[in-house]
């Protein structure tokens, strides 16, 4: 009996502890009276608009509550009630709206030992686009916690993810990836700087769902060490999956012999010691991420299961869940965290993140892992009403989004095409569809339709070569402007440019462009380095008419907006001028045009300018974009 009291000790502490941590944990809460509002704006995934009788709750931060933010409103209002919590370590908080005594209320419940300081504020906003003014709001405040930052990475050059998803490893290998590839990758592609990503869902030699963390290849149907080599050949950046949350209670070893055997010490659990599944009917539970067990689990995954022909590593991981479901509060006794610490699972899948090498895709949008993740896999789905670009309108200008839906029943050029377009009005920077079932579903045969000649339109305008809209060579038929302008010979440039003297500006003259790719890249030479300014006319696709202008002068300075209609936003280059010597500016102007005007879509650029001071361009080109 002696030998047993320090464990029952123990036990009844950590349940009296747990009871009171749970219970003033749970009383710290307040309720805001939203009551009369007819409408809410949540951030879910990209952004929702719903009437406030029809939403109940959302856990932050997770794809159902990915911001820490509503707005309230009337249909066709010009204001709203805009509500926000100022939690900067990112703590769990469950946002509900409730009926109250007849009477709607907001209901914040914080599982933090403080509460965070809560804006209560009546916004103007724009009746059609109600979003927009909250964004900004929300912006302000958000691009100053630790998460907004941006990570440049591989993915940047990734126009394209193509769906590989299917164990049969020598059938994608020799019959229905080569000729998808060849529309976007040529072989041996630098892989630094790939054109496409394969995401590779059914590897395992288990199916979805079953058997996690158990992540041996397939080797029934192929070799998957030589598909990641191979596709590394072509270029192509590999993303396998991996599940990151789920242990299935059926699979006791996930590795072979040298597994740590399942255990419910493991697991997260309840106030009452149960365990916390996934689904109904499927034997899944959350494994608890503060456990040192589970990121040995997965990092070894990461960096021993998915590995090419040469024994090296994938360039490209997927994470399932991650950044999707709601966090769980934790009330297992035999781990090492506090009971229900509301910082455990945001912590723990961070440091996940940040010892993960190599390029980085979640399921889902909280914004907590910014910071730490390349592309989040966003679905798009026509038959969810209310959807708005909200995401993009907040974080577009410093992440990149994937994942749209093609209706099954209209899978053609024009309905493919529209898909396009409305995934790219919601900010998605990379196209694919990220449906998970294998071939002879919706997804792999939309995916193999693309290579049929009626899709030669939609494959060209994202995979084709830059357009040279001025190399030199033509004069300066094509160009206007008040200063002085002739077309030259550059010694240092080693060919003829468009060279302009004296004061004024010089643009390319009418009938203007039509042109509408958004990737931009310019040579200049600039006589003053401190105040050359170049740039591009382009209009919207709410037909507004804004200049996009970059100067030296501002190459550090936050980018700012005039006017009212045309609008000039002005940018730094984002590099250091050179005296006298040329330099090659790269913009991507879609990124700087919602950087100021979240809400806009570039329709066509339409001219090129050139002011301030002396200089000189050669080698413009605009790397297509869809219109």
């Amino acid at each position: 009996m002696k030998a047993q009291l320090p464990a029952l000790l123990k036990t009844l502490l950590f349940a009296v502890l747990a009871f009171f941590v749970t219970n003033s944990m749970a009383a710290i809460q307040e309720d805001i009276d939203v009551d009369g509002y007819d409408k809410v704006l949540i951030p879910y995934n990209h952004g929702r608009i719903k009437n406030t009788s029809e939403y109940s709750r959302g856990r932050y931060p997770s794809l159902k509550q990915n911001m820490q933010f509503m707005l309230f409103f009337d249909e066709n209002s010009t204001t709203g009630y805009y509500v926000q919590t100022e939690d900067s370590a990112g703590n769990q908080t469950d946002w509900e709206i409730r009926d109250v005594n007849g009477k709607r209320t907001l209901r914040l419940k914080f599982y933090a030992a403080t509460k965070p300081n809560i804006i209560k504020q009546t916004i103007t906003i724009e009746p059609d686009k109600p979003y927009l003014a909250a964004a900004e709001k929300y912006k302000a405040w958000a691009f100053q916690q630790y998460w907004a930052k941006r990570k440049p990475s591989k993915m940047d050059s990734v126009k394209y993810i193509v769906l590989g998803s299917s164990s049969y490893f020598t059938w994608l290998k020799n019959t229905a990836l080569p000729p998808l590839l060849d529309r976007f990758e040529e072989p041996d592609t630098n892989i630094n700087n790939p054109a496409t990503a394969t995401w590779l869902t059914l590897w395992r030699d288990r199916l979805f769902d079953v058997g996690y963390p158990r992540y041996e290849p397939d080797t029934q149907h192929g070799v998957f060490s030589d598909l990641l080599s191979w596709l590394k050949s072509r270029g192509s950046l590999p993303i396998p999956f991996l599940n990151g949350t789920h242990w299935d209670v059926t699979m006791s070893d996930p590795d072979g012999p040298s597994g740590p055997i399942y255990s419910d010490d493991y697991m997260i659990k309840d106030s009452n010691g149960n365990l916390t599944n996934f689904g109904t009917g499927q034997n899944l539970a959350y494994v608890c991420p503060g456990e040192q067990i589970w990121k040995d689990i997965i990092l070894n995954a990461r960096n021993n299961k998915l590995l090419d022909s040469n024994g090296i590593k994938s360039d490209g991981v997927y994470y399932d869940v991650v950044a999707s479901t709601e966090p769980f509060l934790c009330n297992n006794p035999a781990h090492s965290h506090a009971p229900n610490d509301p910082l455990n699972w945001q912590q723990s899948y961070r440091q996940i993140l940040a010892d993960t090498d190599g390029v980085v895709m979640i399921e889902g949008s909280a914004e907590i892992y910014i910071d730490l993740t390349d592309v989040f896999l966003m679905h798009l789905k026509t038959d969810e009403a209310g959807r708005v670009p909200l995401w993009d309108a907040v974080y577009g200008t410093i992440t990149r989004t994937a994942g749209w839906y093609v209706d099954a029943n209209n899978q053609t050029p024009t309905g493919t095409m529209a898909a396009f377009k409305e995934a790219r009005s919601f900010g998605s920077r990379t196209w694919g569809s990220p449906i998970l079932t294998h071939n002879g579903s919706n997804s792999w045969n939309y995916q193999m339709n693309m290579l049929n000649s009626g899709y030669e339109d939609v494959i060209n305008m994202i995979s084709a070569a830059p357009v040279m809209i001025e190399d030199g060579s033509n004069g300066v038929d094509n160009w206007w402007g008040s200063g002085n302008i002739s077309n030259v010979f550059d010694a240092d440039y080693g060919k003829n440019v468009i060279q302009k003297t004296g004061a004024g500006v010089a643009h390319t003259d009418y009938p203007e462009w039509t042109y509408t790719g958004t990737n931009a890249r310019w040579s200049v030479k600039r006589t003053n380095p401190n105040d050359m300014i170049s740039g591009f006319k382009v209009t919207t696709v709410s037909n507004k008419i804004v200049y996009l202008y970059y100067t030296d002068a501002s190459v550090t300075a936050a980018p700012i907006l005039t006017g009212t209609g045309p609008y000039y936003i002005y940018h730094g280059i984002g590099i250091a001028p050179s005296v006298n010597g040329w330099q090659i500016i790269d913009r991507d102007l879609e990124v700087d045009l919602r950087s100021q005007m979240p809400a806009e879509t570039i329709a066509q650029v339409k001219q090129f300018l050139m002011f301030n001071n002396p200089g000189s361009v050669a080698d413009i080109k605009l790397f297509p974009r869809l219109p």
